[in-house]
């Protein structure tokens, strides 16, 4: 996240103290109604997933004893593109291209205690296991619609949509599986024990690239909905992104969730697909 802030920090800092800018000028709004305005962005994305697979593994981690969650892998998005009005009208078009990041990790917990009263012993289990998928990516959003609206002469304020074809070029997977045992004795059954304590940490770590998955989809397509700010030259861009192609293609696979009657309950899979929320700052020349 730092870094990322200090790359958008950096751009903005090289624009501005470019000798060819003129700070006034840039605090006017570029002429939107006849030019083609060039329009460059950097910021963070916050990339997770959606699915009926993430009901699924909620079911499966509930069956077994365990509770997880699905979480967003924060990254880097940088933006170069046009934008262009229909004949001066606050409608416009446009298109750009980009490099950034998706993915997602899942992390489960799962908690067992077992004592003896007579004793006074105890055991205590603390299993974690942490699976995640960070890919980068490059991005084409081949046209964008939108309205903008200016007010108060150096603002303005804009909605768009538009469509996008990604593919991921290069990443990697991590599965990490933690498990933690504490037992030892309380010193409070009848044989007089002063308490102590034995840790049995067992760390089991894997990683490898995109290629190393099998049946893993690299191509994504969707679309990108998004609202802006623009003050003068400088923009805000807020944008959410839903791909339509699954990360991979387990979706049709069958898996145990549960056990009824004494027979397993087995239902599909299901699938994943990229969601991510965007926020960029930018500049147009």
């Amino acid at each position: 996240m730092k870094k990322v802030l200090i790359a958008i920090l950096g751009l903005l800092g090289a624009v501005l103290s470019s000798g060819a800018v003129d700070f006034n000028k840039q605090l006017q709004l570029p002429d939107f109604s006849g030019k083609t305005v060039w329009i460059v962005r950097a910021g963070v994305g916050f990339n997770g997933v959606t699915g009926d697979r993430k009901d699924v593994q909620q079911r499966q981690w509930s069956a077994d004893g365990w509770s997880g969650e699905f979480k967003c892998v924060t990254g880097y998005d940088f933006s170069f593109g046009f934008n262009k009005s229909f004949g001066g009208s606050h409608i416009f078009w446009g298109m750009d291209l980009a490099l950034g990041m998706r993915g997602y990790t899942m992390e489960a917990k799962k908690y067992t205690t077992a004592d003896n009263a007579q004793m006074g012993a105890y055991n205590h289990r603390n299993r974690q296991q942490i699976y995640s998928i960070k890919a980068y990516t490059v991005r084409l959003t081949p046209i964008t619609v939108g309205y903008r609206y200016s007010f108060l002469k150096r603002m303005a304020a804009e909605v768009h949509l538009g469509g996008f074809v990604s593919y991921d070029f290069a990443g990697n997977c991590n599965y990490d599986n933690i498990d933690v045992t504490n037992s030892g004795n309380t010193g409070t059954g009848s044989v007089n024990m002063k308490p102590t304590s034995l840790v049995t940490d067992k760390s089991q770590s894997m990683s490898g690239s995109l290629g190393d998955l099998q049946g893993q989809h690299r191509i994504d397509a969707g679309l990108n909905l998004g609202i802006g700010y623009w003050f003068g030259h400088f923009n805000i861009d807020f944008s959410w992104q839903r791909g339509f192609i699954s990360y991979d293609d387990k979706g049709k696979e069958t898996v145990e969730i549960a056990k009824k009657k004494g027979q397993p309950l087995k239902v599909k899979y299901g699938n994943l697909y990229a969601n991510s929320f965007m926020l960029k700052l930018g500049y147009a020349f």
